[in-house]
């Protein structure tokens, strides 16, 4: 009930923080919500935002290797994700598209094993705009894409799901890019 709840979870994140436990001090700073500014550059922000990003995709390949397993038929538990860590890596997403900066998106969402992400930074690149046109283009989205998903992978069926996910981006361009799709 506590109205300033928000600052007092940012300012026990970042004690502790200074004092080493970066566990709880994100913990808190998934407390304090919108107060942790994922903009903010400094190597408290930068520090935490790494970490949550590395709980997020732990999670998420955990909740892909349960639903592999369900899919095979084997008994699973859903894994829980916290909806405050959700929020706070898709505010860093949502900050890092909005300064076009997909191939980090990208990384994110292939870690995460989000297909749904990563179709969406496949297909927003040619529609962004920006002065490095040929860089944030599609093509060049999913050759990036094809050399993580073939170099950085080890799930072999996730990685087959990947390549779906590019032959159908590459075969819905307006001019398909063949090469590309044989690869």
């Amino acid at each position: 009930g506590f109205p300033q709840r928000g600052l007092a979870a940012l300012v026990a994140s970042k004690v502790y923080y200074y004092l080493g436990e970066l566990g709880d001090a994100l913990t808190y700073a998934l407390g304090a919500g919108t107060l942790f500014d994922v903009d903010e550059r400094s190597e408290y922000v930068e520090t935490l935002l790494a970490k949550a990003i590395d709980e997020y995709c732990a999670l998420y390949v955990a909740r892909s290797e349960q639903q592999i397993k369900a899919e095979g038929g084997e008994a699973a538990t859903e894994v829980a994700i916290d909806k405050r860590l959700s929020e706070l890596v898709e505010r860093m997403v949502e900050s890092s598209i909005g300064r076009c900066a997909y191939q980090s998106v990208m990384g994110i969402a292939l870690e995460a094993r989000r297909l749904d992400l990563m179709e969406r930074i496949m297909r927003l690149c040619d529609t962004a705009p920006g002065e490095h046109e040929h860089e944030s283009s599609t093509s060049a989205m999913l050759s990036y894409t094809f050399s993580l998903a073939t170099t950085a992978l080890g799930s072999r069926p996730f990685r087959r799901k990947v390549l779906s996910l590019m032959v159908r981006v590459y075969s819905e361009l307006s001019t398909p890019d063949y090469i590309g799709m044989a690869r």
